[in-house]
């Protein structure tokens, strides 16, 4: 996986996929289609996991912005 930051770093780990789901929503990546992936970690370096938190973190953040200055 490579996490879309400033040095596009690059993870890798173990994983099982457990949910696969068609989207619509261009907010993800831009494109007209994309598929949402949910995975189960089997094995991945605690730094790495600490790394796709913090961004997940930072990514739901400027979401929520965007949102609530759409719907002011």
């Amino acid at each position: 996986m490579v996490l879309p930051i400033s040095s596009g770093v690059l993870i890798e780990f173990i994983a099982e996929v457990v949910r696969v789901v068609r989207s619509t929503d261009t907010m993800l990546n831009g494109d007209d289609c994309a598929n949402e992936i949910a995975v189960k970690y089997a094995a991945i370096n605690e730094d790495d996991r600490e790394m796709i938190i913090r961004y997940t973190f930072k990514r739901q953040r400027e979401l929520l912005r965007a949102f609530e200055s759409n719907s002011a």
